[in-house]
């Protein structure tokens, strides 16, 4: 009995003989120039935003409201309840935060990132590292919160 080939298999081909096979498919967007960044991130956030973004969620930790964790991050998109999203740059599957931002544009909710989820984390209160904070209620830091949604908005246009 002779085996059967199957195209796809490693070191089978689909091709006949002679023919040459092409590079794979790589579309020309100017998201791909950013190949180091995570494919969620939308935006390179500068040092002062990232460091805003931090100071924000502590003063709501402290004097507001936050909620950790995409899953309460998305409930609280959903429902409009979020006034700041903040997502680390360092996550890993990226899918797990790839449909956040796109939320946020559609509920007009602004969002930033920040490099690390475990500085995240402990700015949020915890001793873990979280992949996304919400806040709900500013607190102390309203003054913040607005100035990062123009700074957002001048990065996006």
């Amino acid at each position: 009995m002779t085996p059967v080939a199957f195209p796809g298999f490693p070191g089978e081909s689909h091709k006949a003989e002679g023919e040459r096979s092409h590079a794979p498919f790589r579309p020309a967007s100017s998201l791909l120039e950013r190949e180091d960044m995570p494919m969620y991130v939308r935006f390179e956030a500068p040092k002062e935003l990232q460091d805003k973004a931090y100071e924000a969620v502590e003063a709501a930790r402290d004097s507001g409201s936050v909620r950790k964790g995409t899953n309460e991050v998305t409930k609280l998109i959903e429902r409009g309840q979020a006034k700041l999203i903040v997502m680390a740059s360092d996550i890993q599957p990226e899918e797990v935060l790839a449909h956040i931002p796109l939320l946020c544009e559609e509920k007009g909710i602004p969002y930033t990132y920040v490099p690390s989820k475990q500085e995240l984390g402990t700015a949020a209160g915890l001793e873990v590292p979280t992949a996304s904070v919400a806040i709900v209620d500013a607190g102390r830091g309203a003054q913040i919160i607005g100035e990062i949604a123009e700074a957002v908005a001048a990065l996006r246009k």
